[in-house]
């Protein structure tokens, strides 16, 4: 496969993929390494189409569902002022931490891994990370973890904001695109994005911060069903589930603390 690695955004379609050499689908949500996560590696040719408006009866591939259901993604311009995407400070004893609320796909790996740290009860304030809260090594793994490149470490004035990996695209189970590796994102002009060594891309249709997925398929929710002949499917629920609700209520009241 020749070429550089290339992720071009369609006006209103799918994401057009070039000579991205792995393509995984991940079998649970957690395990997102991609040298000991559990996946299946899936052939696909040097070009290929992922679908991104979450409708697709050939996910992760596009099928043109897009056209029928008058796909538009959203950039929401008021939540995207509410969050924004620049990197907040807080410096340590022994590691700064550098966190961007505007690119998180809200995994979770930060409060889930080291609630000392980022800490919930403090709705991304000034308050919101403590990067003594916990051992450097406590500190260190979720930012490492983290998919979307919200996370960033500094450590004896060296900045640590990438890992050496093979460009891939890693298929989240019930979520987003987890992009690592690299691989040059380009905008519907074909101009390129600065995101850095890893990213996360939406899926479902539903992210308030095209093309980037900022954790609203918690919302929807969006889940994973079986057909009877083995292939896999997307079903929207009309009800958010419990987790759907605490995310949901952090970003709410993470902006109504904003906009006070």
């Amino acid at each position: 496969m020749g070429g550089e690695p290339t992720i071009q955004v369609t006006k209103d379609g799918p994401l057009l993929v070039n000579n991205v050499p792995n393509l995984f689908i991940s079998k649970a949500k957690d395990n997102l390494d991609i040298e000991t996560f559990e996946a299946d590696r899936i052939e696909a040719p040097a070009t290929f189409a992922l679908c991104r408006c979450g409708r697709s009866n050939t996910k992760p591939f596009c099928d043109g569902t897009h056209v029928n259901k008058n796909f538009k993604p959203k950039v929401d311009e008021e939540w995207k002022k509410s969050v924004p995407d620049k990197y907040i400070v807080f410096k340590g004893k022994k590691v700064t931490i550098h966190d961007n609320r505007g690119v998180c796909s809200h995994r979770g790996f930060c409060t889930g891994l080291a609630p000392k740290v980022w800490r919930s009860k403090y709705p991304w304030g000034e308050e919101w990370v403590n990067p003594d809260g916990d051992t450097k090594e406590n500190v260190i793994t979720p930012i490492k973890l983290c998919p979307s490149g919200a996370l960033k470490f500094e450590e004896n004035n060296q900045m640590f904001d990438s890992i050496k990996r093979e460009p891939s695209i890693i298929v989240l189970k019930d979520g987003p695109y987890n992009i690592v590796g690299n691989i040059k994102l380009l905008d519907e002009d074909g101009k390129e994005q600065d995101f850095g060594e890893h990213y996360a891309l939406c899926r479902c249709g539903a992210t308030k911060n095209s093309p980037r997925c900022n954790g609203w398929h918690y919302g929807a929710p969006w889940y994973e069903i079986k057909r009877e002949d083995g292939s896999i499917e997307k079903k929207w629920d009309g009800s958010p589930n419990k987790d759907s609700i605490k995310i949901i209520n952090r970003v709410e009241d993470f902006e109504k603390e904003v906009k006070k």
